[in-house]
């Protein structure tokens, strides 16, 4: 059509639209959404209500990968007599509660046990919501909703429920300040004000008609845009915030009417790829995408019967919830995805900490697999294979050695933040993240928090390191460092290979380098034994060197000659016996030699 842009800034009602030169404008109803937007030089997309799409790659795209893992999933299935909407509430419960008799259910949501289950004063308890710390119980049959302190399961006030004639649906805005109830036989949308907070009150503000029959499910997407699924039409209407506090722009966005013989529209879920996940009262949950294009469906029949799902919920790692109101159950499905993007913020931080810890473990790792091309044996050792005669060793199978040096002790076991290991008693052992020698050795257990690998470096043993990046390509160009673990005559030694990091046979064409470390009578030298690829020169540099287990605190630092200054190019931990130089940008192609007295 054609307008003038400033006609379509004065349209509030639409949370997007593209404004062409030629006085055209392309205006979009439904947001979020996935559009299909004319490109054109000059054009402009606008937001009039500071709504925007989020372009970032959703975690599950592959609808049918996800699917074919609902098909092998773990069900679990828990009695229940009619129940109803379910939520998770702040303290990690599934909570739902029963049509007839009258209860409030908290579960496990790992295993479906009861937690608590306790009375409720009405009949016919139609739905639920959650928010701030509170239960909202919207009966059939009684003009009021009871507001339930989640923390004693106590009632502390009571909503008067003006408008509302059979009540299916509670949503919250704009932090619990607005209150929504779907009003079934009205075929309204019934709004409350927050009026206080101690206790927490609302009163009836406005009751908006739909244009459609049976308003049931809601689904917030944010405060100034949600969905509502009619149950007789088998639809789902899209409501957008106008500049009139007390109407909504009301569009269709998914018509579903033509599937005729199913039950009603109870509910509806979005998933994070902005998929509808359409339970219709049967035993089959239909997914859709924002375009109204059939993606697929997941068939919930159980060994025992059809379950048929009324409501569902969606949490992490796409575990889901069903309630079959006509069979007395709710099940608990788990697609069992191990899916680094979907995991939460704390194992996804864990995740990448081990990475990176990896990451900078690369040059030793690399020079670990360059001695068994060249000579044979094993990168990753057990305990009995370094220390075949101590008999403690032989049976210890939950820990282990990169090289003959570096000791690695993962925890094996779920929800476990202590891990007991052995450090052999004829060697110095110092912690990896500090270099504080373990005075304890033997069998011992150590502190292990979730997102923590304890790490130990065996005296006698100099492990090249490197700054950790995205990508071994940008890693190869960050500086190096050394760590020394210092035996208890204090002597270390170590060994560093080098190559392109891509070509093949590099050893037997002679384009490597080859690097010797020693530390031996308070001297330590770092010495390209073979020095072919030229190229490392260019992109790295030696920087740090730490020093652990010295006998005692240095007083001068000779490097080929030359004072190093305290303090800006090394420090000593008196606690912890740890010598640091730093800021060294030693030339990888040059021997360097330190003397520390």
């Amino acid at each position: 059509m054609n307008i003038n842009p400033t006609v379509c800034l004065s349209s509030l009602s639409y949370p997007a639209f593209n404004w062409f030169p030629n006085g055209t404008c392309q205006l979009f109803s439904v947001f979020p959404i996935t559009y299909r937007i004319q490109i054109t030089t000059g054009a402009r997309l606008y937001f009039p209500q500071k709504t925007y799409p989020n372009a970032s790659q959703c975690c599950m795209p592959d609808i049918n990968y996800l699917l074919n893992r609902l098909k092998q999933a773990t069900i679990i299935l828990a009695n229940i007599t009619t129940p109803r909407e379910m939520i998770i509430d702040d303290h990690g419960y599934l909570v739902t509660v029963e049509m007839s008799p009258n209860f409030l259910h908290r579960f496990d949501p790992k295993n479906l046990t009861t937690i608590t289950r306790i009375a409720i004063p009405n009949a016919n308890e139609m739905s639920i919501g959650y928010n701030q710390g509170a239960y909202y119980i919207a009966p059939n049959n009684q003009n009021f909703i009871p507001i339930i302190e989640s923390q004693n399961l106590t009632i502390i006030n009571n909503i008067t429920m003006t408008g509302v004639s059979g009540p299916r649906g509670i949503m919250f805005l704009n932090n619990g300040s607005t209150m929504i109830v779907t009003s079934n036989s009205n075929n309204s949308l019934v709004f409350y004000n927050r009026t206080s907070l101690a206790p927490v009150m609302y009163k009836f503000a406005f009751s908006q008609p739909v244009h459609y029959a049976g308003p049931h499910g809601l689904w917030r997407v944010n405060d100034s845009f949600f969905y509502a699924t009619s149950y007789t039409n088998k639809s789902i209407y899209s409501y957008s915030a106008t500049n009139i506090s007390t109407n909504w722009n009301e569009a269709l966005a998914l018509n579903l009417l033509k599937l005729n013989g199913t039950g009603g529209s109870t509910s509806m879920v979005i998933d994070e790829c902005s998929r509808f996940w359409f339970p219709l009262e049967r035993n089959i949950v239909l997914i859709y995408d924002q375009q109204g294009n059939l993606l697929g469906n997941y068939t919930t029949t159980t060994t025992t019967t059809n379950f048929a799902v009324s409501f569902m919920k969606i949490i992490d790692n796409y575990v889901m919830y069903f309630s079959d109101c006509a069979n007395n159950q709710i099940m608990r499905l788990d697609p069992n995805i191990q899916y680094p993007g979907i995991f939460s913020t704390n194992v996804v931080t864990s995740n990448r900490h081990a990475v990176e810890l990896r990451y900078t473990l690369i040059p030793y790792l690399y020079t670990l697999f360059h001695r068994v091309h060249v000579s044979g044996g094993t990168v990753v050792r057990s305990m009995v294979h370094i220390f075949p005669l101590d008999s403690e060793c032989w049976s210890l199978d939950e820990q282990f050695l990169w090289g003959s040096s570096l000791l690695i002790a993962p925890v094996i076991y779920e929800n476990h933040t202590n891990k007991s290991l052995y450090l052999p008693t004829t060697e110095r052992w110092f912690d990896y993240y500090t270099g504080e020698e373990q005075t304890i050795l033997g069998h011992l257990t150590v502190s292990a928090p979730l997102d923590f690998i304890p790490l130990y470096l065996r005296g006698g043993y100099i492990i090249p390191h490197q700054q950790s990046a995205m990508n071994t390509v940008a890693s190869r160009k960050k500086p190096l460092f050394l760590i020394v673990a210092l035996d208890r005559n204090q002597y270390a030694s170590g060994d560093l290979f080098w190559d392109d990091g891509e070509s093949i046979d590099t050893y037997e064409r002679s384009i490597y380098n080859y690097f010797i470390f020693n530390y031996q009578s308070q001297r330590l030298t770092i010495e390209p034994w073979t020095y072919k690829y030229q190229q490392m020169g260019n992109d790295i540099k030696f920087e740090d060197i730490k020093i652990f287990g010295l006998n005692k605190q240095p007083t001068k630092i000779l490097w080929n000659g030359q004072e190093l200054i305290s303090t800006s190019q090394w420090t000593f931990n008196i606690t912890m016996n740890v010598l640091h130089m730093t800021k060294l940008s030693l030339n990888v192609a040059k021997t360097h030699k330190f003397i520390i007295s």
